[in-house]
């Protein structure tokens, strides 16, 4: 069996602004028409990490390569942005106002030195606009000012823009994050069946967790300049390798739990038994998704109170609260209203958790 073919190699990349080092010992490959996700909080390194990839920042030590071609390493080799075949989409679409839609696109075919495409006819250039227009949905629009399109056309219209020189890697810098939501979660999608149907190798910066998870094929997760974790959607929400990872990752309940004395494969916690992902015999701490916990009214007297309701639209979000108010509990229920502040409620974790010894 072979591997499959990189199209980008990042290998112990090191980099830094002035004596402040920001990324360390980043190490990670993306497979071609591989969509990877580069998930952290704010200031983690995740835009430095994509700014060594554009060829915008260079690397103090390491190496990046696209394909079998290192662009950037710490021995001096540093290929300049416009010729690593890279496209950008950076945040909230950056084009250029005083071009219109079809020379803003067209910019890219220019701005390819040493190619070709930098002398394409210009009825060439004029159907590759067209084209691509087409194919990010925004036919007939050439002629229009970046002003007068909305926010979701300007983000298409600068992916088109990334497209055009054919690019070996699209570089995507939290491409939505200045949309409304219901506008973010239509364009991601239409974002992501583009990139698959053209093959695309791809890098999504976020510190959006719903986006990461529902994008990319693997996540990276960054935390303080280096790699927390890597693996697919699944992997990263479901066993997060630490209670850090997983606490960033999706909502999670964390609480104190025993499994010295329990039966093998389970945990005594406060909530009750719970069942655990492998084998344990020590105390430590589990980690819980909502929607792994079963809220129901009490048959009982119970320790646990509702305190709070939220229906959603497709579920409720149940919070119940034992009596210092020092264990919250949120679960994650299908359908309308069934509780109302003041219940009694009886908890129950109704699938495996991860366990992290103490």
């Amino acid at each position: 069996m072979t591997d499959k073919p990189r199209g980008l190699t990042v290998k112990s990349v090191t980099a830094s602004y002035g004596r402040r080092q920001v990324l360390s010992d980043v190490t990670f490959d993306v497979n071609e028409g591989e969509l990877l996700a580069v998930l952290g909080p704010s200031g983690c390194g995740k835009t430095t990490l994509l700014r060594t990839i554009a060829g915008l920042h260079k690397i103090d030590s390491g190496l990046v390569a696209l394909g079998h071609r290192t662009v950037a390493n710490g021995n001096g080799t540093h290929i300049s942005p416009e010729r690593r075949h890279v496209g950008l989409v950076p945040q909230e679409g950056a084009l250029f106002p005083h071009l219109n839609v079809a020379r803003n696109i067209s910019y890219g075919l220019h701005s390819r030195l040493g190619s070709r495409s930098s002398n394409i006819a210009r009825p060439q250039r004029r159907e590759t606009v067209d084209s691509l227009l087409e194919l990010v949905g925004l036919p007939g629009i050439g002629h229009v000012k970046p002003a007068q399109l909305s926010g979701g056309q300007q983000q298409r219209v600068a992916l088109a823009r990334a497209l055009a020189p054919s690019p070996q890697v699209v570089l995507l810098d939290e491409p939505f994050s200045a949309l409304d939501a219901g506008l973010r979660a239509t364009l991601r999608a239409d974002v992501r069946t583009l990139l698959y149907e053209r093959n695309m190798t791809s890098v999504l910066v976020t510190h959006d967790q719903d986006e990461a998870l529902g994008m990319a094929d693997r996540i990276v997760v960054m935390l303080g300049g280096k790699i927390a974790q890597i693996g697919t959607p699944e992997e990263v929400y479901h066993t997060p390798v630490s209670l850090e990872v997983g606490n960033f990752v999706g909502d999670s309940i964390i609480v104190e739990a025993d499994a010295t004395s329990s039966p093998e494969g389970w945990a005594h916690t406060p909530l009750g038994p719970v069942p655990l992902i492998g084998t344990h015999t020590t105390v430590g701490k589990v980690l819980i998704r909502p929607e792994q916990v079963d809220i129901a009214h009490a048959v009982a007297d119970s320790e646990f109170t509702v305190t709070n309701v939220r229906f959603t639209g497709p579920a409720t979000i149940v919070t119940v609260s034992d009596p210092t108010g020092t264990i919250r509990i949120r679960s994650l229920c299908p359908g309308d209203r069934q509780f109302i502040h003041g219940d009694k409620a009886d908890v129950h974790v109704k699938s495996a958790v991860p366990f992290y010894p103490a």
